[in-house]
């Protein structure tokens, strides 16, 4: 492919032609090769990736004359690196916090002398760590989720149920309620969503500060909206 890449494609974007075209003169002058440029394309409102190889041409005397080219769609790719960080950060960011409330537990009960406050914050301690472990193990199951997309209709009513089920008791000692009023609709989802769900109520009891969460839900053509509010 010798003549300009942005001439070929008829790029219409004038920032992306200049890339193309410094791209090119790049590799005419240096001799050096471009090798899996990512790139963003937009095509007809559908975000796709790119992996760009461009390699240059030489003639007998070892002078660049052209060079050639070849796109690879790694949209799949990139979608996956996504999906990816999703159980990473759960790892991180949630796991962590119920590793820090169980050792925080456990610092009281040095300092304590009543067997009952005892007794009280070591059962609190290993339901953080508890779920902690349930959190691990609804990781490794949307990495074989991920691996075998195992995506289907759900209930989310009873989804949001057990995540409210799940968080009622934290939710009180902290004087707070939970409103839920339901919502009949299935979706198109994963196991995890009830997990969702639950980290979305959890993080409200942690850090709202108020005395009521409030979680609605309305359907819209084909999509159901779900508020929770604090």
């Amino acid at each position: 492919m010798k003549s300009s890449q942005a001439e070929e494609l008829g790029v219409e974007c004038e920032e992306r032609a200049r890339e193309y075209y410094e791209d090119e003169e790049r590799i005419m002058q240096s001799g050096e090769p471009i090798v899996g440029k990512v790139e963003k394309v937009i095509t007809d409102g559908e975000v796709r990736w790119n992996s760009t190889t461009k390699v240059p041409l030489f003639d007998e005397g070892g002078n660049v004359t052209g060079f050639a080219g070849i796109n690879r769609d790694i949209t799949e790719r990139k979608e996956a690196e996504e999906r990816a960080k999703f159980p990473h950060s759960l790892l991180r960011h949630d796991v962590r916090n119920k590793a820090q409330v169980a050792l925080g537990y456990l610092n009281i009960i040095i300092d304590s002398d009543s067997l009952e406050e005892i007794k009280e914050i070591a059962e609190r301690s290993i339901k953080a760590l508890d779920a902690g472990n349930d959190l691990i193990e609804k990781v490794g199951m949307l990495r074989k989720i991920d691996r075998g997309r195992e995506v289907g209709k759900i209930d989310l009513d009873g989804r949001i149920r057990k995540a409210v089920k799940k968080n009622e008791d934290a939710a009180s000692e902290e004087g707070m309620e939970i409103d839920y009023d339901g919502i009949e609709a299935e979706v198109q989802g994963s196991p995890l969503l009830e997990e969702c769900f639950s980290n979305l109520i959890e993080n409200s009891i942690k850090h709202s500060g108020g005395e009521r969460i409030r979680i609605t839900g309305r359907e819209e053509e084909d999509t159901v909206r779900i508020s929770v509010e604090d």
